[in-house]
């Protein structure tokens, strides 16, 4: 049965690189441009990893991940960022995100934290 991946980024260009790089049969993909858009596919899909930005308009990562705490998934998030420092990494740890990669990232270092979440 496939995995489904979604991925939030406000940027259309990131998200499909992300999707093109992750391309496998084992794997549905959902886009979001934000977190409003991934919440509500979030409600009405079973979504087996999130990929999220950080710095996003409507609702960042932050309140994306909030809120997928609020609604008591225990979805796996990746977080990839261009605005990392130990304060945002120290922010992230309390939403137990899985994975922290920073921007631009290395199409290896994203598909080692795909199989090692979606694996388990």
């Amino acid at each position: 049965m496939p995995k489904s991946v979604l991925i939030v980024d406000d940027e259309d260009e990131i998200r499909e690189l992300i999707g093109l790089q992750l391309e496998d049969d084992d794997r549905t993909f959902f886009f979001a441009a934000n977190g409003l858009e991934a919440i509500d596919i979030l409600i009405k899909q079973k979504i087996d990893l999130v990929i999220s930005d950080i710095a996003m308009p409507k609702m960042n990562g932050f309140e994306l991940l909030r809120k997928i705490k609020l609604l008591g998934l225990n979805t796996p998030v990746i977080v990839l960022t261009g605005h990392a420092d130990s304060m945002v990494a120290n922010q992230l740890r309390t939403y137990s995100v899985r994975s922290f990669i920073n921007k631009p990232w290395s199409r290896a270092e994203l598909e080692e934290a795909v199989v090692s979440i979606l694996n388990k």
